[in-house]
């Protein structure tokens, strides 16, 4: 990044698990391969083009190139920011850390001060359906994969599912701490107490002993099984949460669902559709007119959610995915068919278009 957009640079710093202690990689033939991706903070000053920023930032991502020996199986996932826009960003799992995980490489130090101050440790606990909604969506992604360094990233993927569902149970529970440990020891706690079962806390623990020796693992082609549940304990945790949340019952998941999604709240759901317009770049007056149709539900939002959806319909043994959803599955066929997502099944046209928008 040159010229202007270097000078408005604020601060350049990374998050997530490789600023933590749990990156996910593995020795394969010689050569490293990182399962982690790179969430990499640009921070900019409050007069900074910041579509320009970001564009520029997105393709200095794709061009760095790691050392030899040494494979990046995901892309940087790249945010820009204000300074006012960063301080003000909700507490998450992504954020809380922050200010003590980080790997400075540019700019004003005392921004992590500020972020420690402002964005606070305590989560709202809707936060754990986001954890749980992302993951799946990121796993259903890869499921095609069967071999080399992408089928050895769904397979530690699946793995960290689990972690997240400790992770979501921690977060509801208010003792989330931004570690993987951490987060084990209060599921392992919520099932002493009655609240979670105790076939996910072992699946949990299972599935972090596999990570820490994730390299043995691979090489011994994993234990299929343990994968496999993964989508299911995600969901079963999901429904459990999301049935605390709205006082329903897990059968009435697809109930969740739509609330979730924010049935009929027709005024929120336009505005979040302008924002996606925006995003994706589609004139004003025919996005305004496709809006005012599409406010059954919030469409970024459905869009997230999907990935779970078809995961419950599947564990029901059915073949017609989100097509059997009523009237959130016709939303979601509806939005992604108006803005030209049409190619493959539903959940995969869903998956895609979030991708564009989110």
């Amino acid at each position: 990044m040159q010229g202007a957009g270097a000078r408005s640079l604020r601060a350049v710093f990374v998050g997530g698990s490789l600023a933590g202690d749990d990156i996910t990689w593995a020795s394969v033939g010689g050569v490293i391969e990182v399962y982690s991706d790179i969430d990499l903070y640009v921070v900019v000053a409050a007069d900074a083009d910041e579509e320009a920023v970001r564009a520029a930032a997105a393709t200095a991502a794709e061009t760095v190139a790691p050392d030899a020996g040494v494979v990046m199986t995901r892309a940087a996932d790249v945010g820009v920011y204000g300074v006012e826009d960063l301080l003000e960003q909700p507490a998450r799992p992504g954020t809380v850390a922050l200010a003590g995980r980080h790997i400075h490489l540019h700019g004003d130090e005392t921004i992590y001060d500020d972020m420690r101050a402002r964005i606070g440790t305590v989560i709202d606990p809707v936060e754990a359906l986001y954890l749980i909604e992302n993951r799946l969506a990121g796993v259903a992604s890869l499921a095609a994969a069967e071999a080399g360094p992408k089928g050895r990233l769904a397979s530690a993927l699946r793995l960290k599912t689990y972690l997240d569902v400790a992770a979501a149970y921690a977060i509801v529970s208010g003792r989330y701490d931004g570690s993987r440990d951490g987060a084990l020891r209060a599921v392992a706690g919520l099932a002493q107490a009655g609240r979670v079962p105790a076939a996910h806390v072992s699946r949990c623990q299972e599935a972090a002993r596999c990570l820490g020796t994730l390299g043995e693992y691979l090489l011994a082609q994993g234990d299929r099984a343990l994968e496999a549940g993964a989508e299911t304990t995600a969901v079963e945790a999901w429904k459990r949460i999301a049935g605390e949340r709205y006082g329903l019952s897990e059968e009435e998941w697809v109930e969740m669902i739509e609330r979730r999604c924010h049935r009929s709240q027709h005024a929120g759901n336009f505005r979040q559709f302008v924002a996606m317009r925006r995003r994706m770049g589609r004139t004003r007056p025919k996005s305004m007119w496709e809006g005012m149709h599409l406010t059954g539900f919030a469409p970024v939002d459905a869009l997230r959610v999907a990935s779970l959806a078809d995961a419950a319909v599947r564990e029901r043994g059915k073949d017609d995915s989100l097509q059997s959803l009523g009237a959130y599955g016709a939303f979601i066929d509806r939005l992604t068919g108006t803005c030209g997502f049409v190619d493959g099944p539903l959940a995969a046209r869903a998956r895609a278009m979030h991708r564009a928008v989110a």
